[in-house]
């Protein structure tokens, strides 16, 4: 704030945190707070030991031997905060026809076009979403045959064609590693479409599509 203003301001209480909404500036150095509330007054030295605040992001104008004060009339800004979006993962578990018959909850490999047995790779540590396995059909269409969650793990009766963009978002290329996805409405959308075409056993189905929404609504 410029000298000989009018403005009401009181020295910044002990335990105002981020969030205040309100920027603490000294000389040079400056420290976000938040918006526009929060500067240093000269007026105040240090040698005060009464008005001096160990709030750490304060500090600033503690170091420069002034006190942070608030500008009552200063216009803040409130900035909702960012949602997180959960990770969710895809895995390519081999071609469809040698395989699909013999899928289990327990499986853990494949079996390959050269016959032989290809472990799973792990799942990243950094899904923390769904882990759906595809595999491969004739004429390059992928299809869904397992959906995981932490509580369950279902082999699909009816498999589900994955439609790029749709289902998994758009610009996400699928690998023989496993894929992530930041997208959790497309994700909702291939669960609810896996769902819809598994309706005669699709109740653990249904209790990972209501843990999904809980998990998407509380982060």
């Amino acid at each position: 704030m410029g000298g000989g203003g009018t403005s009401r301001v009181f020295v910044a209480p002990r335990g105002l945190r981020r969030g205040a909404l309100a920027r603490a500036t000294c000389g040079a150095q400056s420290r976000g707070v938040a918006a526009t509330a929060v500067s240093c007054s000269p007026a105040v030295r240090r040698s005060d030991a009464a008005t001096r605040t160990t709030v750490p992001h304060f500090r600033a104008c503690d170091d420069a031997g002034w006190s942070p004060v608030v500008d009552l009339d200063a216009p803040t800004t409130w900035f909702p905060p960012t949602p997180k979006i959960m990770r969710h993962a895809l895995m390519y578990v081999g071609g469809f026809e040698r395989n699909f018959p013999t899928l289990t909850p327990s499986t853990t490999a494949f079996e390959g076009s050269d016959g032989q047995s290809h472990p799973y790779p792990p799942w990243p540590s950094s899904a923390d979403g769904l882990r759906v396995s595809y595999m491969e059909k004739a004429g390059k269409k992928f299809v869904a045959v397992r959906v995981a969650d932490g509580t369950s793990d279902v082999v699909l009766k009816n498999a589900m064609v994955m439609v790029p963009g749709e289902h998994f978002g758009f610009g996400v290329r699928l690998s023989g590693e496993p894929t992530l996805v930041e997208d959790d409405g497309a994700i909702l959308k291939l669960l609810e479409d896996i769902t819809k075409k598994n309706a005669g056993s699709s109740e653990e189905l249904l209790q990972i599509r209501k843990r999904f929404k809980t998990a998407a609504v509380r982060k």
